[in-house]
Parts: structure tokens; sequence; C-alpha cells
């Protein structure tokens, strides 16, 4: 995973193995980078919560599609119309 420029998978790694590592200067610089990343991704998911679970509650017509990503309406009836005719 590369973000801004930085590594920060294998910064992450390093700094495990090596807790030394996040005393020196020079890495600093993959933190503001990181902290960057962790709160647009919780941002992001605060967000689409709200709109997740209405779409996957049992009153909704949608499903997730894993393939595009997206909540899709399934229409069970107008897929067997165009299914069982064959």
């Amino acid at each position: 995973m590369s973000c801004c420029g930085g590594d920060l998978a294998g910064a992450c790694v390093e700094a495990v193995g090596d807790p030394e590592r996040l005393r020196r200067a020079d890495d600093l610089d993959l933190l503001p980078a990181g902290v960057a990343a962790g709160v647009s991704q919780v941002m992001k998911g605060i967000a689409n919560t709200p709109e997740a679970v209405q779409n996957a509650s049992s009153t909704s017509d949608k499903t997730w599609c894993d393939e595009t990503r997206t909540w899709i309406r399934y229409d069970l009836e107008a897929e067997a119309s165009e299914v069982l005719p064959m």
C-alpha cells in the first residue's frame, strides 16, 4: 500500500520490528500521511454507515454487488420473466 509517496505498510512493519526506528527523525515524515489516511478512512466509514444500514435492512430491495461495489436494486420477478421463458 503506497500512500503519499511512502510505503505505509512497510513503515508499520519495520516500526513494530524495530521500535527504535520510530524515534528517528527521518521516519517521522510518514506519520502525517498515515494519520491523514486513517482519518480519511474513518470519516468515509462514518459518512457511509447510515446508507449501508438502510440498504442492508430487511425492508430494502437493494443488494450489495461485490463486483461494482455499489448497491443494486434486485427485482426477482423481472429476472424470472427473462429466464423462465427460455
